[in-house]
Order: C-alpha cells, then sequence, then structure tokens
C-alpha cells in the first residue's frame, strides 16, 4: 500500500499532533467489524476522540473555551456601546489620592472575561502603573454592569477582553492677571 506524508492541518489556529503523525493511505475502508478488513494494514485507529468531535455536527468548543475578541463575528458589547462605556467609566473612576498627590500618571491594562450570561468575570491587571491606580481600575470594571455577550455560531460564549485605562490629571489652570 502507497503511503502519503503526513498533511499539516491548521485547525482554528492550533496544529494537532495526533492527527500529523498518522499515515494517510491511498484509500481507506470504513468498516462497522475489524474483521471485514482485507490486511491489518488497511486498519487505522484515531489517536483519540477529540478530532472527530470537531468535525461531528459543526464546530463544537468544550464549555469552559475562553475565545479571543478577534475570533468572534458578534463580540461582546458593553449596555449602551462604547461611548457608554466611556462614559460609565469616566462617572465610576475617581483618582486615588495617593497617586494624584504623588502625580502618578498612566495607562493600566485590565484583562477580563465577558462570560455566557454577560458577567464580568476573571479580573485582572496585565499591566499596571501603580498599586493605587491598578486597584482602582480592577473595582470598577469588576463593578461594570452585565454585558451583551459573544456569540459563536448562534451561541454565547466566554470572551477575553482587555480594557486600556488612562489616568491622566487635569492640567492646571492658568488664572489670567487682574487688570487684563
Amino acid at each position: 500500500m502507497k503511503m502519503r506524508k503526513p498533511l499539516y492541518t491548521l485547525l482554528t489556529g492550533f496544529l494537532m499532533p495526533a492527527l500529523l503523525q498518522a499515515q494517510v493511505p491511498d484509500s481507506v475502508v470504513v468498516t462497522e467489524s475489524p474483521a471485514e478488513v482485507e490486511s491489518p494494514a488497511e486498519i487505522i485507529e484515531a489517536p483519540s476522540d477529540a478530532a472527530q468531535r470537531v468535525f461531528d455536527n459543526g464546530f463544537r468548543q468544550p464549555a469552559d473555551s475562553i475565545w479571543e475578541m478577534a475570533a468572534l463575528r458578534v463580540q461582546p458589547e458593553f449596555p449602551g456601546g462604547q461611548r457608554e462605556m466611556m462614559r460609565y467609566m469616566q462617572r465610576t473612576i475617581s483618582y486615588p489620592a495617593e497617586e494624584e498627590a504623588a502625580g502618578v500618571e498612566g495607562r493600566v491594562f485590565v484583562q477580563f472575561v465577558v462570560d455566557k450570561t454577560g458577567k464580568v468575570t476573571d479580573v485582572e491587571v496585565k499591566r499596571g502603573v501603580s498599586h493605587g491606580l491598578d486597584a482602582e481600575a480592577v473595582r470598577a470594571v469588576r463593578a461594570m454592569p452585565n454585558w451583551t455577550p459573544g456569540m459563536l455560531q448562534d451561541r454565547p460564549v466566554r470572551v477575553r477582553y482587555v480594557l486600556p485605562i488612562m489616568f491622566k490629571m487635569a492640567e492646571p489652570v492658568e488664572e489670567a492677571p487682574e487688570g487684563q
């Protein structure tokens, strides 16, 4: 039986190593019973049931999968959209007094997951500035209302989201000299 070289398959960004190692014959016989096969060389054992689950009835992801925003057509959305989220953050965040006195400014990157119900979970700082600014950013994100969840094939999925929050102190207003 003539064997082909293994094919390299890219499936949703991940190589499937068990499938890559299998040698593919020129023809494959699918039977109910191994007794119907003429030679043992024609029997191909599947390395696992995982590959079959992927191809059965379309793509199915494990229940606890967390998707990246770019992988979805329908992304999670804050109630009212991006503009309303910016307003929410401006109303909710207060500059920590200690950081304000020290003149600390910067951008805090907060990562969180919008779950299947739209609830914000797994909040953590990806890149921080100072303890006070980081804690305030996490507090504000944890207090967010439920989002509209991200969808994959008309089903809600958990989605990872990274939100940059800029902390910048207001510029001091210069007073005009009297008499002008």
